[in-house]
């Protein structure tokens, strides 16, 4: 399952949570990735000084531990992953 949230054009968080298969009741637990754009961010930080426009900036989280084979917090691993 993927949500987002856009807080303005230049905003957007994403988070990516597992579904399938999944026993895990708390969010934090199935959560997989999140990941988002930071230009507003990046424009407030930005010189004032400066003549140029201030960079794009995006970010992201990927939980990699729940993809390993043999991870206790894992119901995904990547023998299910590689096996499809």
């Amino acid at each position: 399952m993927v949500s987002s949230l856009t807080h303005s054009i230049y905003t957007v968080l994403t988070q990516v949570y597992s579904e399938e298969g999944s026993h895990a009741s708390h969010f934090q637990e199935r959560l997989l990735a999140v990941g988002g754009r930071y230009d507003w961010l990046m424009e407030q930080a930005w010189d004032k000084v400066s003549k140029s426009k201030s960079p794009g900036a995006v970010g992201v989280s990927i939980a990699l531990e729940k993809f390993l084979p043999n991870n206790p917090s894992s119901d995904l691993g990547l023998p299910r992953l590689l096996s499809r």
